[in-house]
């Protein structure tokens, strides 16, 4: 049976601002569609030390390797 499943995705689109820090990083963007594309990170690849994901994320912000735009 063939069903199709939709879900109201968050506008939110990621992009990587500097590549080689993305790879050296492990992270990479899945575009979904124009308006949406998720971060993805795995995570044992997040380093000692940042307590959780939330922290991780937040740094690599910090650090310039990421950009993300909220579309409401």
């Amino acid at each position: 049976m063939n069903q199709e499943i939709v879900t109201n995705l968050p506008k939110i689109k990621w992009r990587i601002v500097d590549e080689e820090k993305a790879k050296e990083a492990k992270i990479e963007v899945i575009d979904i569609n124009k308006d949406t594309a998720f971060l993805c990170i795995n995570i044992r690849d997040i380093p000692k030390g940042c307590c959780c994901i939330a922290e991780y994320i937040e740094m690599i912000l910090d650090s310039g390797i990421v950009i993300v735009d909220r579309k409401e």
